[in-house]
């Protein structure tokens, strides 16, 4: 039986030009302990200029990537500001002042980094069912299940996610 694959190698995790958050090394933890050796473990790798924090590929099952968030929700207040025609913003508010932080919408990411997996590295797959050989996660270690579902939902919802939660998993 072959080894796992994941890269960068283990022993060269801690020389990542963006070092592992703690909450990205619990999930390479749980990648390890509980995948099967047959799924290939890849950490932060470039995307065509993107940086997801890992992708997961198997050669039966598929492609996974995940963009993991450490976010304290009690360390500043998150909500989506909804105007009817640029769709749902999601906004943060600290000392009084609100902000918007869509930049960092971890709904927004996985759905980019899905379509460039698709279009760059999938173009021969049938558009119809290749789309959905494609999983896109998002992990929240440090926050429930409950408050992060509450503030992804609009976003779920206008990217059309909602509709096929097994292929967009909000963890």
């Amino acid at each position: 039986m072959r080894e796992r694959v994941v890269s960068p190698p283990l022993n060269e995790i801690d020389r990542l030009r963006q070092p592992l958050t703690n909450g990205e090394r619990l999930v390479l933890d749980y990648f390890l302990a509980n995948l099967p050796e047959s799924w290939e473990i890849y950490i932060q790798p470039h995307l065509n200029g993107l940086r997801p924090d890992f992708v997961l590929l198997h050669p039966e099952s598929g492609i996974a990537v995940f963009e993991v968030k450490d976010w304290d929700l009690d360390a500043m207040e998150y909500f989506v500001e909804t105007k009817a025609k640029s769709g749902p913003k999601l906004m943060a508010r600290r000392d009084g002042k609100s902000f918007l932080i869509e930049r960092q919408n971890p709904v927004t990411k996985i759905d980019l980094y899905k379509e460039e997996i698709y279009a760059l590295y999938c173009p021969r797959l049938p558009s119809g069912q290749g789309f959905g050989a494609i999983t896109a996660g998002i992990i929240f270690p440090f926050a429930s299940d409950e408050a992060i579902k509450k503030l992804l939902s609009p976003f779920q919802h206008h990217y059309g996610h909602d509709e096929y939660p097994t292929l967009y998993p909000i963890v």
